[in-house]
């Protein structure tokens, strides 16, 4: 054969091989791995053919993209393309609303409640992508949703809480004034006023956690529960810390999940519902106090004076909190002939053990940061203003 004729003939099955890559091949049919696949080509699919790129679904293109973004340190500029093309087709915004509502399901059957959501998002990107949770259909939203989908989606399901027992109405109707109780503590200006209200609140929910642990004996025994409860940025592991003087002092037990985000807290209902709500007030009167210290000196408002505030805060607010906890305790034990602590050391056991059912026997508690003498001073100052008072007689010193 001539050098023209061979020259002739590779160009015709050059040109018949470039025919066959571009045209699609039937279901089913085998197709040899082609040198040089042209760029309409797409990913591998069922029956081990290449889909055309127009051919994807959207779906799976909204899943290649969070995937892409997902491998960081991959190829980014692969992540960026994709995104593109989502948001180049008519069904884009839908698609992607769409796979984020299918994953926001499956995270709530595995414990993931949306203020648990709301929190990690903010903590691994930023306070604006928060709104994508709640704007689903926001065309705009595309971009920062699959940025979004791709923190989701490498979430690990939480471990279940165990179950619990109701409240019943009446006990819904105490809490429901502890709860307007300290709603004015935290908003009134008078320190006067937010000291009786907040005493009263107290002595309301211990006394009311005290005879909840005796009718329960008496009537039909409790299991303890659980809650996933969200801390924050900034200072996450001081108001962590806070999370657990409050829960030590209420005969609770809270585990601090770092990289996730939040504390889970285990113990009986009446006792869990305290803990969470005064979490949170003393949470917000801490957080006065600190803009108060900052509001006219600028070392007050450098961030390891804040964090050594809120450190020792927490310190000494579970020191007066177990005080408080324990006059009462002696009290009520006193009018019962001895027949409360009893009670409320098997409770202490039943807590002890649902811990280690779900965390195991090995956890360690981490020591506060001092960074700033001057924040921890402060915030132990601020911690001994707070009125913890649980009754005429009964309140903390020391």
């Amino acid at each position: 054969m001539g050098k023209n004729n061979r020259q002739r003939r590779q160009e015709k099955n050059r040109r018949r091989d470039q025919r066959r890559s571009e045209r699609p091949p039937e279901p089913g049919s085998a197709r040899r791995p082609q040198p040089g696949p042209s760029r309409s080509q797409g990913p591998t699919g069922p029956g081990g053919f290449r889909f055309r790129r127009d051919e994807v679904p959207t779906e799976l293109l909204v899943m290649m993209a969070v995937e892409a973004v997902t491998q960081g340190g991959g190829d980014v500029s692969r992540g960026e393309k994709l995104i593109a093309e989502v948001l180049a087709r008519p069904d884009g915004r839908r698609s992607v609303a769409g796979v984020l509502a299918k994953l926001l399901e499956v995270l709530g059957g595995s414990g993931w409640e949306p203020r648990l959501v709301a929190n990690i998002v903010r903590r691994r990107l930023t306070a604006a992508h928060v709104k994508v949770l709640g704007a689903l259909e926001d065309a705009s939203g595309i971009t920062p949703t699959i940025e979004v989908l791709a923190v989701l989606s490498v979430l690990p399901p939480l471990p279940p809480l165990p179950a619990t027992t109701r409240l019943d109405e009446a006990e819904a109707k105490i809490l429901a004034k502890v709860r307007g109780l300290l709603a004015k503590a935290e908003s009134t200006t008078f320190p006067e006023e937010a000291e009786s209200l907040s005493a009263k609140a107290q002595e309301l929910m211990a006394r009311h956690a005290i005879d909840h642990a005796l009718a329960a004996t008496a009537e039909a025994p409790e299991v303890p529960g659980g809650r996933h409860l969200p801390v924050e940025d900034p200072y996450a592991d001081a108001k962590a810390m806070l999370v657990g003087s409050v829960s030590r002092a209420n005969r609770c037990r809270s585990v601090h999940s770092v990289d996730l985000a939040l504390v889970t807290i285990l113990g009986f209902e009446s006792d869990l519902v305290a803990v969470e709500l005064l979490f949170t007030s003393l949470l917000v009167q801490a957080n006065r106090a600190l803009l108060a210290a900052g509001r006219n000196d600028r070392w007050a408002r450098q961030r390891g004076f804040r964090s050594s505030f809120l450190s020792a805060y927490a310190v000494r607010i579970g020191q007066r909190l177990e005080a408080c906890t324990a006059a009462q305790i002696a009290v009520v034990d006193t009018d019962e002939g001895g027949r409360l602590l009893p009670v409320l050391a098997a409770r202490d056991d039943a807590v002890e053990d649902a811990v280690n059912q779900m965390f195991g026997s090995t956890l360690v508690n981490r020591p506060a940061r001092i960074s700033d003498p001057r924040g921890w001073v402060a915030g132990h100052a601020a911690a001994d203003l707070a009125d913890l008072a649980v009754g005429p007689g009964l309140r903390a010193t020391g």
